[in-house]
């Protein structure tokens, strides 16, 4: 199942998860305010774009720039920047297009950066805190959360800050430092990317090259593989390791060894496989275990195929021969008396069940059950008879999908309420229900939905607006082609039933491949609540024309003119990882394509047009980019430099931007 996100085109900002206030955005005709838990309105309607509140402030943007306001609706930073992000430890990331990013306080002071970043992330620990992070290139520098630099090198990688370290790796043009022992001819071979660990002050705790491998620190210890070094006889380069560097236990060797690189300390354990060879991760040869802080076997049983890692004195657990899960304590004693299929947390398998709230959501031999840390069985639920597969746990909801003629949609169950509701919705918020809410859509409507399995508000079914957008929008325009025999075998694996038909009029350009865009937007004709442009690629030469595309849709992107009337896009196709999604289209002769294309609105008016590339390379002959006839819009700065960005969503969703 898909992770699900409200977009920005069913209007959920495109910052901030769940609200640390109890403040929802909502938009009534294209303009934003919030509401409450109740869905009586706090803040009136009045902004082109909102941001969830984080540490009292709001960023929320007034025609094309961005201030910060409190939880009454007062500029406390007046608005003065074209793109702005939540406040974390008293600071937050502002930027325009010609400043880079920069730190204002909550006064809106900016605060010196030690260099010129092309970006600032924070990055937040998991014990409180965090650090911001700023990007040179590929490489970043560490700063603390004031923004005032903690070490001068440069790091490929910078783990969370965790019992007061982070472990940092960095580029291969760095070598390990000369340390009693050591060969310095050694370091000449030293090809992957070192490691080592500064406190929370930026300071070396442990230098480079003593370790090429450092987990994150939990408990006071991590796990660790000393840098193999014959002349120093070291008994096995798999070891325990405290803040300090040093070496509490080592993994015997032929005996005990790590499952993997990714493998942490946690809850007090870390795990390993134990065997005559547990190097070879072969069932027959050895199994799943878990060791404490000084390196001791917690159990074993020759018989378990999986472990999964400890949380608050548990772990699961599965043999080879039983297609069923276990609950472990640490002394390898079983709890649950249900039988269990599978676990559904969202970490697991690739990272430990975390047991949220105290609880855990299992799969059943006849339905799904929440089972507490003791393995009893706090609420059960029969297999709904409308689920497709199996569901995933959000929060206190477990999320069921049914597909259909019109899509997939969505219903979910609440173990702490016991409320079932049918699929209904087209989204659901990733973050399950937040200060009581849950966001969630229906069709082009969205709105917030109450555990009592009613609406605190809706989206009005009337009206609908231009976007108002401050970045580029990734595009997505699928067209089908006719079948045709000569082309049998081309195509990718996107499908679209968007298929090419006579042209709708005679004022094409004769014997020319031409792109046209109807000048007057129409309501809600963009993804059914977004006003929109209809737009015709059309042929009206004599032979069938070939496009690329990728997915089933075409590189196509709208532009806009900007202050020194200079055309830019405002979109961005984004771009597959997957070979199979690119291919081919063809539009036969006297035949068009027809497209909608979002209607912009935003504070600086400007003329738009649509732009093809027609050949990316992939199609014989190179053919010069396509252009549209401009029409009137308006859009915002950031549209000219800001992406949208993108976090790949499952497997099957092969994109990376």
């Amino acid at each position: 199942m898909k992770a699900l996100v409200l977009s920005a085109l069913f209007g959920w900002p495109a910052a901030g998860a769940q609200p640390a206030l109890a403040r929802f955005p909502f938009e009534e005709r294209g303009r934003w305010g919030f509401i409450d838990s109740t869905g009586a309105v706090v803040i009136a309607p009045r902004f082109a774009q909102v941001h969830g509140f984080s540490e009292g402030l709001a960023a929320v943007r007034e025609q094309d720039l961005y201030g910060y306001i409190d939880a009454t609706g007062q500029f406390v930073i007046a608005p003065r920047f074209e793109a702005a992000a939540e406040f974390h430890s008293g600071r937050a990331v502002v930027r325009s297009q010609h400043t880079g990013p920069q730190l204002i306080d909550r006064a809106g002071r900016l605060q010196p950066l030690p260099s010129n970043y092309q970006s600032l992330r924070w990055l937040p620990g998991p014990d409180r805190g965090g650090l911001w992070l700023g990007t040179l290139k590929e490489d970043c520098q560490v700063l603390d959360a004031q923004g005032r630099l903690l070490n001068p090198t440069h790091f490929r990688e910078v783990e969370p800050l965790a019992c007061n370290r982070m472990v940092v790796k960095g580029t291969k043009l760095q070598r390990p430092l000369h340390l009693p022992g050591n060969d310095p001819e050694d370091a000449e071979d030293y090809a992957e990317l070192p490691t080592g660990v500064l406190d929370g002050r930026g300071r070396w705790v442990i230098p480079f090259g003593r370790f090429d491998h450092i987990s994150t620190f939990r408990d006071g210890l991590a796990l660790a593989t000393v840098r193999p070094n014959p002349k120093a006889r070291q008994p096995n380069e798999e070891c325990l390791i405290d803040t300090t560097g040093r070496i509490v236990a080592f993994l015997p060797k032929g005996e005990l060894c790590l499952p993997s690189t990714s493998s942490e300390f946690s809850d007090g354990t870390a795990p390993v496989r134990v065997g005559d060879d547990p190097s070879v991760l072969d069932d027959s040869r050895s199994y799943p275990a878990a060791i404490d802080g000084r390196g001791r076997v917690l159990f074993r049983q020759p018989s378990l195929r999986q472990l999964s890692p400890f949380v608050r004195g548990r772990a699961w657990a599965r043999e080879a021969d039983r297609d069923q899960w276990f609950l472990l304590n640490k002394a390898g004693r079983r709890l649950n008396s249900v039988v269990i299929t599978s676990i559904l947390s969202d970490e697991w398998p690739t990272g430990a069940p975390t047991f949220a709230g105290g609880v855990e959501l299992v799969a059943v031999a006849d339905g799904y059950a929440a089972l507490d840390t003791l393995g009893q069985v706090l609420r059960q639920l029969p297999e709904p008879d409308f689920a497709d597969g199996s569901p995933r746990r959000i929060g206190d909801l477990l999320l069921f999908s049914q597909e259909d003629s019109a899509g997939t949609r969505f219903g979910y169950w609440n173990w702490r309420t016991g409320q079932l509701v049918g699929p209904r919705f087209s989204a659901v918020a990733n973050d399950g229900f937040a200060h009581g809410l849950l966001a969630v859509a229906e069709g082009p409507r969205w709105g917030y939905f109450t555990p009592a399995g009613t609406y605190a508000w809706q989206q009005p079914a009337s009206g609908s607006a231009p976007l108002n957008l401050d970045y580029m929008r990734r595009a997505f325009y699928p067209v089908a082609s006719a079948p045709l025999a000569k082309f049998a075998g081309f195509g990718g694996w996107g499908r679209s039933g968007n298929r090419s038909r006579p042209l709708p009029d005679p004022r094409f350009a004769p014997r020319a491949v031409s792109l046209r865009v109807d000048a007057q937007p129409m309501a809600a004709a963009f993804e059914q609540r977004v006003d929109g442009h209809r737009l015709y690629l059309a042929n009206t030469t004599a032979d069938t024309v070939v496009f690329d595309a990728q997915d089933s849709s075409l590189f196509l992107t709208l532009q806009a003119r900007d202050a020194q009337g200079q055309w830019h896009d405002i979109e961005y196709n984004p771009s597959s990882f997957c070979g199979n999604s690119y291919h081919q289209v063809f539009l036969a002769p006297d035949q068009c394509w027809q497209l909608v294309v979002p209607a912009y609105a935003g504070g600086q008016p400007t003329q738009l047009r649509a732009r093809l590339r027609a050949s990316r390379g992939r199609s014989k002959g190179q053919r010069p980019d396509l252009y549209s006839n401009p029409f009137a819009g308006s859009v915002n700065p950031a549209q000219f430099w800001r992406t949208e960005g993108h976090s790949p969503l499952s497997i099957m969703d092969p994109y990376l931007n």
